[in-house]
């Protein structure tokens, strides 16, 4: 007895199979017990440890593969599913300790030698062969002999007191704001261009600031019209009950939202008149650093308001990443374009005379070589953050600014890596779960993911905060944030976002955030139903892009999750939406994807409802007439799917 040619088994094609794939292939015939037939028992035992054996080979072999490519982080979780498919395997818990240990992740290493040991010991009685003993002696000498030691950065390393080549720009955004028309300070990452919003508005009264931080979605305008809302005279404003309705879509401290959808213009309206009425109360401005993160509702709603003749006096500062501002092409182009357009600020590198003059600033005498300003130019090219990085890592390692060969990294991310993985066991711990909770990191969470009391993490957080990597509760840099994140092995990263989306859970108020760790990770059904009670609330606060693409988000988990009928409620939700901002050709165009998962004549005759007021939209009447009373008159006469 062999499989037809049209049958087809994963355990079959094991070496086609790609590395997503291969990490969920399980025990064969998994679930299945045939203890009352010895004969076919006996065969399923057999053969489990045949596949077994090959589904373990082909993990250590690709393992191995990544490692020798130097791609140690994708080597991690296969390494580690071979050692749970096979516990007793000596050569699989090798090649996950391996990668641990050239990543210099020696508490990692350790842990899994110890918990080979305890397996061996347990299970067989045994000690580990000579080839594991010999691993674990490599790691533990590492371990004794500890990073070499540092000195500490000076601090006018970690922040120059004086801003070099930036005088030009500096009257230009002086100008702007001046005259009440909004700056867009662009540059890439490291440029400096914090630092200059930072002390341009130093001594400015009535400013609101906002950062926008990776993984931003709804929060970023939320919080600018919550911040708008008290003055700096403590005052809040007095608004029409109406115009507060329309803002308890944004937030709920301004009270209960009204029941029908929103009305984006009215949204917009009513934030004009928040804004409006707390300029006189000591609001000056808005200012919004790294606006690449922020969610393209924002983008509209600040080049609409930037518009309103009633906000003239307010000033608006930006600054932003440029290729990075791609994604927001089209909102930002067409303000750009507009006649109410934000002064376009460019961030250059320093050059040659200039790094030397920032060089002459920082209080450190052997700086002051002309030979070394040349050389460090050539070496970093007048990029603000690579120069100091560079000098940081050169002054602390002890390395003589006159050596043949400064420390040269690839990128400035190496360097960054670097300083990361020199930092004590406990730091990195918090600095992993700042990274992978992203924008929402606080102390408190970070003390519940750690499982320690929020008073244990002060000495942690000085060291944090001590090396330039913490500011608060973010991280000093966005360089610094991917640093921190590519230090977490892509296992625990999903661990820890099913962590962080449980712990967001008990606060309802936040589900887009909630369904991105869920979806990070890989719980599409816990995802998918946080993604569509966001599109919900997009829905209420008539985000439209938002509504569709958070209803589209859900529709296609559900589908992963194998749930038909809540993937037809999504995208018959995501249908308003579609018709609201594209007309009625894209509802039509969509719904005959909605129609093939309908079940039932109500879910039949609501697919026509929508199909009429598509037709509405259109202006066709006849044509809507006849989609709904069709309908009304037979709901569910018709087959599944029939126009």
């Amino acid at each position: 007895m062999r499989l037809g040619a049209a049958v087809s088994a994963d355990v079959a094609a094991l070496g086609d199979a790609a590395n997503d794939a291969l990490l969920s292939v399980g025990v064969l015939l998994a679930g299945h017990d045939f203890g009352d037939n010895d004969a076919l028992d006996h065969w399923l035992t057999n053969a489990r440890e045949k596949v077994t054996t090959a589904i373990v080979r082909e993990l250590t072999d690709r393992a191995a593969g990544l490692e020798s490519a130097g791609r140690l982080r994708d080597a991690l979780p296969l390494a580690a599913r071979a050692v749970e498919l096979a516990p007793l395997n000596e050569h699989g818990w090798r090649r996950l300790v391996r990668p641990h240990y050239l990543r210099n992740d020696l508490a990692a290493a350790r842990d899994c030698c110890w918990r080979l040991a305890s397996v061996l010991r347990d299970e067989l009685g045994v000690r580990p062969s000579d080839e594991t003993l010999q691993l674990m002696q490599t790691v533990e000498a590492a371990e004794r002999a500890g990073p070499l030691p540092r000195r500490p950065v000076p601090v006018s390393l970690l922040r120059p007191p004086v801003l070099i080549g930036r005088q030009g720009i500096w009257q230009a955004m002086a100008a702007a704001w001046q005259r009440s028309q909004p700056f867009l300070l662009i540059g890439d990452a490291g440029q400096g261009k914090s630092r200059l919003l930072e002390d341009f508005l130093h001594q400015q009264e009535g400013i609101v600031q906002e950062r926008a931080q990776p993984g931003d979605d709804l929060r970023l305008t939320r919080c600018s019209v919550a911040s708008c809302s008290a003055s700096s005279s403590g005052s809040t404003p007095e608004l029409p009950a109406a115009v507060r309705g329309e803002l308890a879509r944004i937030r709920p401290e301004f009270g209960t939202p009204p029941g029908a959808a929103a009305d984006g213009p009215l949204v917009w309206h009513a934030v004009e008149q928040l804004l409006a009425a707390a300029l006189p109360l000591g609001l000056a401005g808005i200012v919004i650093d790294d606006l690449h993160n922020a969610d393209l509702a924002t983008l509209d709603a600040l080049g609409w308001l930037s518009a309103r003749p009633g906000l003239a006096a307010l000033r608006i500062g930006l600054a932003a990443r440029p290729a990075a501002l791609q994604t927001h092409g089209a909102s930002l182009s067409a303000w750009l374009a507009a006649s109410h357009h934000p002064v376009q600020l460019h961030l250059e590198p320093l050059s040659p005379d200039e790094l030397a003059q920032l060089l002459s600033t920082l209080a450190l005498p052997v700086l002051l070589d002309t030979d070394v300003a040349a050389r460090l130019y050539r070496h970093a090219g007048g990029h603000l953050l690579f120069t100091l990085a560079t000098l940081q890592d050169v002054i602390t390692r002890g390395t003589a600014l006159g050596a043949q060969a400064w420390p040269r990294p690839d990128s400035i991310q190496s360097l960054l890596d670097d300083r990361l993985r020199s930092l004590p066991d406990p730091a990195q711990a918090l600095l992993r779960v700042a990274a992978v909770a992203g924008s929402d990191f606080t102390a408190d969470r970070a003390a519940r993911l750690l499982g320690q009391p929020l008073l244990s993490l002060v000495d942690t957080w000085a060291v944090l905060e001590a090396a330039d990597v913490l500011r608060g509760e973010a991280f000093s840099h966005d360089l610094v944030y991917e640093s921190a994140l590519r230090s977490v092995p892509e296992g625990v990263q999903r661990a820890l976002h099913r962590d962080v989306a449980a712990l967001l859970g008990e606060d309802r108020r936040c589900p887009a955030r909630i369904a991105w760790h869920w979806q990070e990770g890989g719980r599409a059904a816990e995802a998918a139903r946080h993604w569509h009670a966001a599109g919900d609330l997009a829905r209420v606060a008539g985000r439209l892009d938002e509504q569709i693409e958070f209803y589209e988000k859900a529709a296609g988990l559900y589908e992963c999750a194998g749930d038909d009928r809540a993937r037809f409620e999504s995208l018959l939700a995501r249908l308003e939406g579609l018709r609201l901002r594209h007309g009625g050709n894209a509802v039509l165009a969509c719904l005959p994807e909605v129609e093939l998962l309908a079940e039932t004549g109500i879910d039949r005759l609501r697919c026509h409802l929508a199909r009429a007021a598509a037709w509405l939209d259109q202006g066709d009447g006849h044509e809507a007439s006849e989609a709904a009373c069709w309908r009304c008159a037979k709901p569910s006469s018709t087959p599944n799917g029939a126009p």
